[in-house]
């Protein structure tokens, strides 16, 4: 996204115009700097190649979650973690992130994949 820096200079210099939180091109905004699809915003930056990185899971990790803008959008990290720790089911859960980030005013494509892991 713009506001990791790095993501920022990458775009303006592929000659994307900058219009917070969006880059900007023939009339379309986008947030994220990654993604599939938006072939239109690859002229000014957007590609699919995934920024990697690693973690080391510690006891207390009960999941592993990918969610879209759509949804990271529109809840915040603390209302995932909440619902995640009152949601035995990954299933149950994936299915109230969306409807919590709908009811916060989400309306774009929203997916939810949780991944259980154990310790």
């Amino acid at each position: 996204r713009l506001d990791n820096p790095a993501e920022r200079r990458r775009i303006t210099a592929s000659g994307g115009f900058v219009q917070d939180p969006y880059y900007v091109h023939n009339g379309k905004g986008l947030m994220p700097t990654r993604g599939f699809g938006d072939r239109t915003m690859r002229e000014v930056g957007l590609h699919s190649t995934p920024d990697i990185g690693s973690y080391i899971f510690s006891p207390g990790d009960r999941h592993v979650i990918l969610t879209t803008d759509g949804v990271s959008d529109s809840i915040d990290c603390s209302t995932i973690d909440k619902i995640l720790k009152n949601s035995p089911d990954p299933q149950q859960a994936a299915r109230l992130l969306i409807q919590e980030a709908v009811a916060k005013g989400g309306t774009d494509n929203m997916t939810v994949i949780i991944t259980p892991v154990k310790i």
